[in-house]
C-alpha cells in the first residue's frame, strides 16, 4: 500500500482525497483496519481536510509501549485452529459463497452454469461497487498459493478462465 502510495503521489502531488481513495480501493483488505491507513494517507491529499493534517505523526515520533508481551487474562476464545465452514448466503439478486478448496469452486461452476461469477481475492470492494457489477455468484477465495500450486493450478490461470468448462474439461 505504501508503494502504490508513493507512485500515485509521484504522479501528481495535488492528488485528491477521492483519488485516494478510488486509487487504493483494491488494494485495502478491510479485515487489516484500513480505515487509519486510509485517513492517513487522505491527510496528504490537497483537499485533506485540517482535522487530518499532522494527525499522524511520523514513526519515530510515536510512543511506545511499556507492556511485558504477555497476556494478563485468561482467552475468551480456543487457540486451537478454527474449523473452515463454507457457507451461501442469497441476496436479492444473486449469491455469495464462502468455499475453501479448489473442488468446491468446481461444484459451484457445474451447479451454476449460466451464472455470472466474480472471484475475489482481497478486493471485496468489488462486490460493493457502485453501479453494482452484474454478477450472480460472488466467491471470495480463501484458498492459498500454496493449496493452488499443490493442485498444479497457478494464481494466473484463474485470471484467464471465461467459461467455467474450460476449468473442467
Amino acid at each position: 500500500m505504501v508503494m502504490s502510495m508513493y507512485a500515485l503521489l509521484e504522479e501528481n502531488e495535488n492528488v485528491t482525497m477521492s483519488t485516494i481513495e478510488n486509487s487504493l480501493g483494491g488494494n485495502i483488505c478491510r479485515c487489516t483496519g484500513y480505515r487509519p491507513i486510509l485517513a492517513a494517507f487522505k491527510s496528504l491529499a490537497s483537499d485533506a481536510d485540517r482535522t487530518l493534517i499532522g494527525t499522524y505523526p511520523d514513526i519515530e515520533d510515536v510512543a511506545t509501549c511499556k507492556k511485558d508481551g504477555k497476556c494478563k487474562q485468561e482467552c475468551r476464545s480456543s487457540c486451537r485452529k478454527q474449523e473452515k465452514v463454507s457457507f451461501r448466503l442469497p441476496y436479492a439478486d444473486g449469491e455469495w459463497y464462502k468455499v475453501y478448496t479448489i473442488t468446491e469452486i468446481a461444484e459451484l461452476f457445474q451447479s451454476y452454469p449460466d451464472a455470472t461469477y466474480m472471484l475475489m481475492c482481497g478486493n471485496t470492494a468489488q462486490a460493493t461497487a457502485e453501479p453494482p457489477l452484474c454478477t450472480t455468484c460472488c466467491i471470495p477465495l480463501a484458498i492459498t498459493l500454496e493449496t493452488m500450486l499443490k493442485n498444479g493450478i497457478p494464481w494466473r490461470a484463474l485470471q484467464r478462465w471465461k467459461i467455467p468448462s474450460q476449468f473442467f474439461t
